[in-house]
């Protein structure tokens, strides 16, 4: 009885009401935690990805995606553009703070600026309307993710990393489209129809956009609409609220629409060797600021000598490794295989192996950092004077 009341007390108090559309959510997560988990899986993801550098391609997204982030009016989000080179992948995705990515094999489908503004709100809106967090909340209570939001929200588990990103619409090194219940969809597709009329864009390119979608793959379904309402069921619904984006379009300030590039079929990055996609060489090189912080010499709770060194990343950066040295040739290298937001004190704790050996010394101890920010590889260094 006493378990039976705790767990609806939990459930209870994960229950709040969506402000977009007035329907009460069950949610676990808080919205930080969301854009905390959005920015570690963008990272990863960029950081094994191979990413456009062509502004015939890149530009259309930031072009769109700035526009359609104005009528979003979500200024707590970090917004963020890229492009990967995957002619075969009919896909894009959004995670919580404004974290965009475009496949190039969905270009055609999208045609122009006004096609790619309808995919790019309805993303958007998955992200708005919390449906990662949602979908994390339900596997949660239900015991299918057990102990996502641990310390460090899912540790080195690679298993529970990448069910974490699922949750938002994207799985590491493979960013395949979350599958959301139909709800969602259509929750996703009623909101991002007014953020791109809001944003300029001729809402009735959004039936166009679904109709060559669904002609895609030879008679298949494209991974884009794998879990999406039947194609007349979308089609009727997007034409029923057509009335109300139209006169939201009629209102705003039109937005310039340019045909989007072709493809050449060209196809994704495989999957690097180890460390290969941390290495500088052949990839553009990113400034990364990084702030040492508080540093202190001790023991560990099993007794072993331990030195603490704090430190803080300038920018949202996928930490690949770090080195590690001190007085008396002290040398350590830890594989870190993370994405961690800017502005989140992190820590690294060097220890002895045998709790009895003698205290660590005192004096300069340096980390160098290796690892990509938005898919451009960095080194950085601190150093902490420890006493």
């Amino acid at each position: 009885m006493r378990r039976t009341l705790s767990a609806l007390i939990l459930i209870l108090s994960g229950c709040v009401t969506n402000p977009y559309t007035g329907r009460d959510q069950f949610l676990l997560t808080s919205e930080s935690e969301e854009v905390q988990l959005g920015v570690q899986g963008y990272q990863e993801v960029l950081a094994t990805e191979n990413l456009s550098r062509d502004p015939r391609e890149l530009d259309p997204v930031k072009r769109v995606g700035q526009r359609i982030a104005a009528a979003a009016n979500k200024p707590d989000f970090k917004w963020e553009f890229n492009v990967i080179v995957d002619d075969g992948m009919v896909n894009a995705w959004c995670m919580p703070g404004g974290k965009i990515a475009f496949y190039t094999g969905i270009y055609p489908a999208l045609k122009d600026e006004a096609g790619m503004a309808f995919v790019m709100g309805h993303e958007v809106s998955h992200a708005l309307l919390r449906h990662g967090g949602e979908r994390i909340s339900q596997n949660l209570a239900t015991g299918v993710v057990g102990g996502l939001l641990a310390a460090g929200i899912g540790g080195k588990d690679e298993g529970k990393q990448q069910a974490v990103l699922a949750c938002f619409g994207a799985a590491a090194n493979v960013a395949v489209l979350l599958p959301f219940s139909r709800s969602h969809e259509s929750e996703a597709d009623a909101l991002g129809l007014k953020l791109m009329a809001q944003a300029g864009y001729d809402p009735r390119a959004g039936v166009e956009v679904w109709k060559r979608m669904a002609a895609m793959g030879g008679g298949g379904t494209p991974e884009f609409l794998s879990t999406h309402p039947s194609h007349e069921t979308r089609i009727q619904d997007l034409e029923a609220r057509m009335p109300e984006a139209l006169a939201i379009w009629e209102k705003s300030g039109r937005a310039p629409v340019a045909v989007l590039p072709g493809t050449s079929g060209r196809k994704g990055a495989p999957k690097p060797k180890e460390g290969a996609a941390f290495s500088a060489a052949g990839k553009p090189t990113a400034p990364v600021e990084v702030r040492a912080g508080a540093s202190q010499r001790g023991r560990m709770d099993d007794g072993k000598a331990a030195v603490g060194l704090e430190f803080t990343f300038g920018s949202d950066v996928y930490l690949h490794d770090i080195k590690a040295t001190g007085p008396s040739g002290l040398s350590s290298t830890v594989v870190a295989k993370q994405g961690i937001p800017g502005g989140v004190r992190k820590a690294l704790t060097l220890h002895r192996q045998d709790k009895g050996e003698p205290e660590l010394p005192p004096g300069r101890y340096g980390m160098t950092f290796t690892g990509t920010s938005s898919g451009r590889a960095f080194t950085a260094t601190t150093t902490h004077d420890v006493k």
